[in-house]
């Protein structure tokens, strides 16, 4: 395998030259619903999707069946990587939403709740002061003069903006228009087309669980799991609780058998470890102890093995808990989902919605989804995370094959010998601007080995001109930004589209 990766790599820095039949006019992003007049007129929107089903959403937080900690990493004293709850959003096909609750309908804020305690780990993340991320991203709601001034701040960016799926849908049932979008155009949408010979009068959707980047949530990545979910899947956003995301707030169960819980699971329960005697706790992005810039490539101290270790456990941990909760929802149980739900504002809870799942029709959901070759994605350290589900067959048997989006190589786990293996299909999609780092591209060709050494069939391919954020919204919604700063060439939109070809 050396050998053959010195071939693969040893000429990239040296073929600077462009191959003569490159395209040289760029094609138009695929045909799409028009946006409203709100959007037009307050920010620069995420566009509806192109397939042919309108998409639903809703989100739930469960606890964890298994409660615990990973690693002995601690910070101010106490476990830093607990497992309580899992969160999650689900993007699925849906019927029609009427005009008259069409903007009701649609979730507002690209930002999970509370939008401004998120921005301000935003900048944290990046660097800035909190009120600079704040006055850039977020809608304040506090009744002072710097949160009013911000206010008015953040409207120039993506405080008005709404995700375009509706919450709470009703689930589609009917297949899709025979008739093709690419021929009609997006008049198409909702159309009801016949049943294939063979298959029900409704249709059974196909599965899939992502798992975001560092510094993302489970709403980054909108356009890439509602276009999915257009196209006739059923979409398992989660939001991480491993330190890996901006800050995220865990919600945490019921304090009834707290004690017996310390005593089984050894989960910190005490009234500090619960955020002070709040309902809930929060976790911020984790930086590397003395190593900050621990992500970059060709850092001299290296990547925090132990750190990363523990948060892509407690990853495949919640991967495993979300796909449970989704076979219960299948399966005659979405009503009891829905009262375990801690994603509903009640006492001491945070960041969920005044109806939580309430209304929503479980028996229309009974038996709707494959929940068989489920496939795996991730962007980042997310697909790290779907490298060592596809290596751990034995654990996650109903996943049958993988896409990773710039994966990070230095969050790659070493291969344990012949055991654990990558042995399902695997599709790699990389933005241009990511693949001009030398050890992320022989990581990237050393996973296409490994498959392909397992008799796996293995894809590798490159958007041109994309950069590492045209795999999420940011590129959509700050096209100016990425093309200006980060010389970012392809349209956004067309990138997510070019992506959304390849994946379908």
């Amino acid at each position: 395998m050396p050998e053959a990766l010195n071939r693969m790599t040893s000429g990239v820095a040296a073929q600077v030259n462009k191959p003569d039949d490159v395209p040289r006019v760029s094609k138009q992003p695929k045909s799409r619903p028009p946006v409203g007049t709100r959007e037009r007129i307050l920010r620069t929107p995420l566009p509806y999707y192109s397939g042919p089903y309108s998409v639903g959403m809703m989100e739930s937080e469960v606890p964890a069946r298994e409660p615990r900690h990973f690693s002995e990493i601690k910070r101010h004293h106490m476990d830093l990587l607990k497992y309580e709850t899992v969160l999650f959003s689900v993007f699925y096909p849906s019927v029609e939403v009427g005009k008259a609750n069409l903007q009701k309908g649609r979730i507002n804020g690209v930002l999970p709740r509370p939008r401004i305690d998120v921005a301000k780990c935003y900048g944290k993340f990046s660097g800035l002061p909190p009120w600079v991320s704040v006055a850039w991203f977020g809608k304040a709601s506090a009744p002072s003069p710097l949160f009013s001034h911000v206010n008015k701040l953040s409207a120039a960016t993506i405080a008005f903006t709404k995700l375009p799926a509706f919450r709470k849908a009703k689930l589609a049932g009917h297949w899709p228009s025979n008739q093709n979008s690419y021929e009609a155009g997006y008049e198409t949408k909702n159309a009801a087309g016949t049943p294939p010979p063979g298959e029900p009068e409704k249709p059974i959707f196909p599965t899939i669980i992502f798992s975001h980047g560092l510094g993302a949530t489970r709403t980054t990545y909108v356009s890439v799991c509602g276009e999915f979910a257009s196209y006739s899947f059923n979409f398992i956003s989660l939001e991480h609780r491993n330190g890996s995301g901006p800050r995220t707030f865990v919600n945490l169960p019921s304090r009834r058998n707290s004690k017996q819980e310390h005593e089984e699971t050894k989960v910190d329960h005490s009234s500090e470890a619960r955020g002070k005697g709040k309902g809930y706790a929060r976790m911020d992005y984790v930086f590397p102890q003395n190593n900050p810039r621990g992500t970059m490539p060709g850092n001299e101290r290296g990547v925090d093995w132990e750190l990363r270790r523990a948060q892509i456990q407690l990853r495949l941990a919640g991967i495993a808990q979300a796909y449970h909760v989704m076979g219960l929802m299948n399966s005659e149980r979405g009503a009891a989902i829905a009262a375990a739900s801690l994603c509903r504002q009640q006492d001491g809870s945070i960041g969920g919605s005044s109806r939580g799942l309430k209304g929503v029709n479980w028996d229309a959901w009974e038996g709707r989804f494959h929940l068989r070759q489920v496939t795996m994605v991730g962007h980042m350290f997310g697909a790290a995370t779907t490298v060592e589900v596809l290596r751990h067959k034995d654990r996650f048997e109903y996943i049958g094959q993988g896409i990773i989006y710039d994966i990070w190589g230095g969050a790659i786990q070493p291969r344990e010998g012949c055991v654990h293996r990558i042995a399902s299909p695997l599709l790699g999609i990389n933005s241009e601007a990511f693949m001009y780092w030398p050890d992320t591209f022989k990581s990237i060709m050393s996973l296409c080995l490994e498959a392909k050494d397992n008799n796996a069939l293995c894809w590798l391919m490159t958007v041109r001109g994309s950069v590492h954020i045209s795999q999420s919204d940011f590129s959509i919604l700050y096209p100016k930004i990425a093309s200006l700063l980060l010389k970012m060439t392809v349209n956004p939109r067309r990138a997510i589209d070019l992506n959304d070809n390849a994946r379908l």
